[in-house]
């Protein structure tokens, strides 16, 4: 029998009673592969919400793609095409929409002008800030200082094992 990582846990146990004659140590070592294959994955989760946890925590600076990717011990390539599979939008468009999302709080919560908030979160100006404002929300940014509409909010993403 040839075990790969990648096999499922109901194969191996047809496998063990398919064959009653098998050593006790061919099982173990069956159990054994299968229990690292579960542990890489689960590092794997881990090393992917690390990667989201550098991004929230550089929303109002420079991300890099490169640097999210070595957390994550993939290349940058195989981090994006995992990210955008995983989430249904491009790495560049989560964070445009993460800053978004955080600069409506900040219109609602503090008093920052908005060219301050445009600036904070990484937009050239006060129009390209509020272009981008429009598009995901529909509202303005002055509307949404004064609450008025809804806004369409995208919480940080998270990787699970279900």
């Amino acid at each position: 029998m040839i075990f790969t990582a990648g096999m499922p846990c109901a194969s191996w146990l047809f496998l063990h009673t398919a064959d009653p004659g098998r050593e006790k140590s061919d099982i173990h070592r069956v159990l054994l592969l299968y229990c690292i294959w579960k542990v890489k994955q689960m590092d794997m989760l881990k090393q992917l919400n690390d990667a989201v946890t550098y991004i929230e925590q550089n929303l109002c600076g420079e991300i890099r793609p490169e640097e999210a990717a070595r957390i994550a011990c993939v290349s940058t390539d195989s981090f994006l095409r995992f990210f955008s599979y995983m989430t249904g939008m491009t790495l560049a468009a989560y964070i445009r929409r993460r800053r978004l999302t955080l600069a409506a709080y900040d219109l609602q919560e503090s008093g920052k002008r908005v060219l301050d908030i445009a600036v904070q979160y990484g937009f050239s100006s006060a129009d390209a800030f509020s272009r981008s404002f429009y598009r995901q929300h529909g509202v303005t940014p002055r509307d949404a200082r004064r609450c008025i509409g809804s806004l369409t909010l995208c919480p940080p993403v998270s990787f699970h094992m279900t």
